[in-house]
């Protein structure tokens, strides 16, 4: 294997990661969980859908699942595997939708 197979395999997981987050913004939109069933039946049909980008863990609810259990660590962790980016933009990232998720307050103190 050359570097070039190497370079196309990079970035053909890194496609891969965001069809999948983009997937995953859509089931939780439509209120599908991972069995295929509908978690709210009585979520509302009409609703304007949320745009996320594929690289926002808003759209990717194991990651947020685990930021509403205040388990940043795991959420890092799950949102490098899914976006397969460095430790620092993802604690970044992490760390701002549990700002949100808390109303400003951060669980590391800053």
């Amino acid at each position: 294997m050359d570097m070039f197979d190497k370079i196309d395999i990079r970035t053909t997981d890194q496609r891969l990661a965001e069809i999948e987050a983009k997937l995953d913004a859509i089931m939780a939109h439509l209120g599908i969980g991972a069995g295929g069933a509908l978690a709210g039946a009585g979520a509302p049909v009409d609703a304007a859908p949320v745009a996320y980008s594929a690289t926002d863990p808003r759209g990717m609810p194991e990651v947020m699942a685990l930021v509403r259990q205040d388990k940043l660590i795991q959420a890092i962790k799950a949102y490098r595997e899914t976006t397969r980016v460095g430790l620092r933009e993802a604690k970044e990232a992490v760390d701002e939708v549990a700002r949100e998720e808390r109303g400003g307050g951060s669980r590391w103190g800053r």
